[in-house]
């Protein structure tokens, strides 16, 4: 008897880990349906996450994540995912790991990220002087940090062909970053127009 009791509550347990509202379960697993990290390359994460929410309220809480301040999107995802019943979260997870980091770490991941006005396709369609401009209207508009305008100053400096080199060396640099990869150092690959 003592058996099946604990096999009951251990199945209750797996569906409670594994239950909730389905698009707050896709929420919290987007990096893995993406295949990407929200740190270094967040347009990914985010357009994978636009593409697969099913309802209404998961389209209404995806949009209420985009609409706050990074800061406060681990305490938005970890309350709809506590009221769905989910235990974990690892979207919420990589977001508070990543506001917990450096300012200047932060800083070169959104850099890589590319969020607005950087995009792939802004930046592989640019000539060299437009995807630097772009990388300093970026910076104006999203940096923290003093040293993240003099990166982005070194890397205008550098010759294009370097360029992706530079970004990634600088990811591997960083102390508790374990974030490797870096879109706006894959649109950069792509030799200007």
């Amino acid at each position: 008897m003592r058996n099946g009791w604990v096999l009951a509550m251990a199945a209750l347990a797996v569906l409670t880990a594994c239950g909730g509202d389905d698009d707050v379960v896709r929420l919290c697993r987007a990096e893995a349906g993406a295949h990407a990290s929200a740190a270094s390359e967040e347009p990914v994460v985010r357009g994978w996450i636009e593409r697969h929410m099913r309802t209404r309220k998961g389209r209404a809480v995806a949009s209420e994540l985009f609409e706050v301040p990074p800061t406060d999107r681990v305490r938005v995802l970890r309350h709809y995912a506590a009221q769905d019943g989910l235990l974990a979260c690892p979207l919420a997870d990589a977001w508070g790991a990543q506001a917990a980091m450096d300012p200047y770490a932060r800083d070169v991941l959104a850099l890589c990220a590319m969020s607005s006005p950087l995009d792939a396709a802004s930046v592989r369609g640019a000539d060299d002087g437009k995807r630097m401009h772009l990388m300093r209207v970026w910076a104006e508009q999203h940096a923290r940090t003093p040293r993240l305008f003099a990166f982005v100053d070194g890397i205008a400096a550098t010759p294009p062909r370097d360029r992706p080199g530079m970004l990634l060396r600088q990811i591997d640099e960083l102390p508790s970053v374990a974030q490797r990869g870096c879109a706006l150092a894959d649109a950069l690959e792509a030799a200007p127009p």
